[in-house]
């Protein structure tokens, strides 16, 4: 599910990079959140659940910060790239923790 969700999520995040459609962008909004709860529930109690607070952090500036996630929208694409391919791929979460970065500033 984490990874068919961070596949979704990239499809739709590239859809809206493509056409600008504010739904798609939802849509991956969405598709993130579904990967984010899947990803804690494979990891809850081991120590990669340290992950979950960097995607946790970057679903707020996606819901909160519309406007300032979608001018990172090329990172954002590009780490969901790496999730869907393998949920478990450690730089999937060491760019998830360099998009966080980014969205602070």
């Amino acid at each position: 599910m984490a990874q068919a969700s961070a596949a979704d999520a990239c499809a739709q995040f590239t859809e809206y990079q493509t056409d600008g459609c504010e739904s798609s962008y939802w849509y991956g909004v969405a598709a993130f959140r579904s990967f984010q709860q899947a990803y804690y529930s494979l990891t809850e109690g081991t120590d990669k659940a340290v992950n979950y607070t960097f995607c946790n952090e970057v679903y707020g500036y996606l819901v909160l910060r519309p406007e300032i996630s979608q001018s990172h929208i090329s990172e954002l694409i590009e780490t969901m790239s790496i999730l869907s391919l393998d949920i478990e791929d450690e730089n999937g979460y060491s760019k998830m923790s360099e998009l966080r970065n980014s969205l602070k500033h």
